[in-house]
């Protein structure tokens, strides 16, 4: 939502930063846990780390060929500036030692994405391996429910207290979606 901020990532060994041996793959718990790092840091009194909550969210490792790789991340709160902006980050990927060198910011607040034309038709591609788990019941087609829930409840949460939707937009929202076309890959 707010502020994408994207990165190079680039392997680190002993100091010197490469291209050709930065991750190619990474499993998702590794990322979130980066992202966990990045954001919330030792001690983060707006979201602590075991909240339900994340202020954030993250895309898998972008391959743009040869060998850049690029790897997003959104700071959602509209009134906080996101703790990662300007300097490069020295991290870890597992064993693998990497620095996230800031590549690009895209702002967005809430109002300005309240006031776009309505749309109608979107396409979602999800990037990495996705499930969606209602009642303990995990299914692999995207359930309109689950995703517009989901974001209403960011929404009510991080948005100025005057752009909160009303009660239930996401549940009126899922109602007028359906599923078209999937096409599911392993």
């Amino acid at each position: 939502m707010p502020t994408r901020v994207e990165f190079a990532v680039r392997s680190n060994n002993h100091g010197r930063t490469s291209h050709s041996t930065a991750p190619r793959v990474c499993p998702p718990h590794r990322l979130h846990g980066l992202a966990c790092r990045l954001f919330e840091g030792p001690t983060n009194e707006f979201f602590p780390h075991h909240g339900q909550l994340k202020p954030f969210a993250v895309s898998p490792l972008l391959h743009r060929g040869g060998d850049r790789v690029e790897w997003w991340t959104t700071w959602m709160p509209d009134d906080l500036v996101p703790p990662i902006l300007g300097a490069p980050v020295e991290a870890e990927l597992g064993d693998l030692p990497i620095r996230l060198e800031p590549a690009g910011v895209l702002h967005r607040s809430f109002r300005s994405l309240r006031e776009h034309e309505p749309v109608t038709r979107a396409e979602v591609v999800f990037l990495s391996p996705t499930r969606f788990s209602r009642n303990g019941v995990s299914w692999v087609l995207p359930d309109p429910f689950l995703l517009f829930g989901n974001l209403e409840r960011r929404w009510r949460s991080l948005a100025p207290p005057e752009l909160v939707p009303p009660p239930k937009v996401g549940t009126e929202l899922a109602r007028l979606t359906h599923v078209a076309a999937a096409d599911i890959t392993t």
